[in-house]
């Protein structure tokens, strides 16, 4: 909810500064403002997934920053679930994310936030998509740098594919079937039709082997 409540407080700031400019478009964000706030708090309250979505649509004209509003929504939809299994025990293992990728991400958004300076001091006032794209990058940065990919615990793991993606918790009794290749491992379920897909892409490469041989010992 911190996070939450920390953009919806740099949207209020945002609204303000536009109220001076635009006031019909002002008002308009005020009410994306408060369903996004709104819908956040009343999801806190009530555990219903409507008002979850209520809050995703109105962060969405706040973008790019509205994107960690999206990304608070969507862990307190995932908190409870991942945590009655995960606070009974301490993981053997956390992988995180791939600190390469994590790091491109920063660097890209600082380029495109300088390109966007240098265009709108040399070329144009006018903004461009490059400062929007710049704030996007920085923000998947900070969104991924210290995700928790992969957490191996002693009776399931959970795996998270991504900062805005839900965690998925397999427990190894519901395993049928592991399949590992050179890009990635698909864990086949009792209960799914479809795969788990864990690519090898997503962890740091002195990490993958590892990864590799910790899931393949669970249906040794």
């Amino acid at each position: 909810m911190t996070a939450v409540a920390i953009i919806s407080a740099m949207n209020l700031v945002l609204i303000v500064a536009v109220y001076t400019e635009v006031k019909i478009l002002a008002a308009i964000l005020f009410v994306f403002w408060v369903l996004g706030l709104g819908g956040a708090l009343a999801f806190r309250s009530t555990r219903q997934k409507a008002w979850a979505y209520a809050a995703f649509a109105g962060f969405v004209p706040f973008f790019p920053i509205g994107l960690v509003g999206i990304y608070g929504v969507r862990k307190m939809i995932d908190t409870p679930a991942t945590d009655q299994l995960t606070g009974q025990s301490t993981p053997q293992k956390v992988f995180g994310y791939n600190q390469t990728v994590v790091w491109a991400y920063l660097a890209l958004g600082v380029m495109s936030i300088v390109v966007e300076f240098v265009i709108q001091f040399f070329v144009s006032s006018m903004p461009t998509l490059a400062g929007a794209a710049g704030g996007m990058l920085i923000i998947v940065f900070f969104l991924h740098k210290n995700l928790k990919v992969l957490q191996i615990f002693p009776d399931y793991f959970v795996f998270q594919n991504g900062a805005l993606a839900s965690p998925q918790i397999i427990r190894y009794a519901d395993i049928e079937q592991l399949e590992a290749n050179k890009k990635q491992v698909l864990v086949r379920m009792w209960d799914r039709k479809k795969p788990v897909k864990i690519p090898f892409n997503l962890f740091n490469a002195a990490e993958r082997d590892e990864v590799g041989q910790m899931l393949a010992a669970i249906r040794a």
